[in-house]
């Protein structure tokens, strides 16, 4: 079994977009070329690759209910009863419009956005919950705007001006290329987030699945 580095940044890019047209499209590479080795790392596995993103916390669910071999999650999100091992870090960090007034704020944080509009995920999304949280903690209300389906659609609202948003680091830079918003790390220790591959045992996951595991624990 053998995967280079080209391959697992097209996988984790097809997981994140949940398609591999815009996974091909993140990973600079052609369709077809994706699909080829889409197909190539496959019949390494010995088994079809299906990759679906799905909100943090019904990836947990489907773990539960054995209908998910294997997930990536937030390590903010309650994963009792499974099992994880450390994947990559994930650093939350603020975008904002260009030209937004919270752009004026010598290195704003959270607190200082919670005076701004919000563009969120999904209510029930791990993240929008979290971010709930945090609010709450300082005795503070999240003043949503608008809700998008996922982070490419929530950075592309910011970017055309519909509110400041809170995403993961690699998100934000994917499409810094290109769209137009600026980038804030958030300095708030929640906001220093990491990613873990959980599983409900690792040790009786199917070879592919564990083969899988392996290759992304070396990266």
């Amino acid at each position: 079994m053998h995967f280079d580095l080209i391959d697992l940044r097209l996988f984790i890019n097809t997981l994140e977009a949940a398609n591999i047209t815009a996974g091909a499209e993140r990973s600079h590479l052609s369709l077809a070329a994706a699909s080829a080795r889409i197909r190539a790392m496959e019949a390494s596995l010995g088994t079809p690759l299906d990759v679906q993103e799905r909100p943090s916390l019904q990836s947990v669910q489907d773990l539960r209910d054995g209908r998910a071999d294997l997930a990536i999650l937030s390590d903010a999100v309650d994963a009792s009863g499974l099992q994880t091992l450390a994947f990559r870090d994930d650093p939350l960090v603020l975008i904002m419009p260009r030209h937004h007034p919270l752009t004026q704020t010598p290195s704003p944080d959270f607190i200082a956005s919670l005076d701004h509009r919000h563009v969120c995920l999904g209510a029930k999304s791990a993240l929008a919950l979290h971010l709930d949280e945090q609010a709450r903690c300082s005795a503070r209300r999240l003043a949503v705007r608008v809700r998008a389906e996922g982070f490419d659609g929530l950075i592309r609202m910011v970017a055309h001006g519909a509110g400041v948003g809170i995403v993961p680091r690699a998100a934000a830079e994917r499409c810094h290329g290109h769209l137009d918003f600026i980038i804030e790390p958030l300095s708030e220790p929640w906001a220093a987030r990491k990613l873990v591959l959980c599983a409900t045992d690792f040790a009786s996951l199917p070879g592919y699945a564990r083969g899988l595991v392996e290759v992304l624990q070396e990266q």
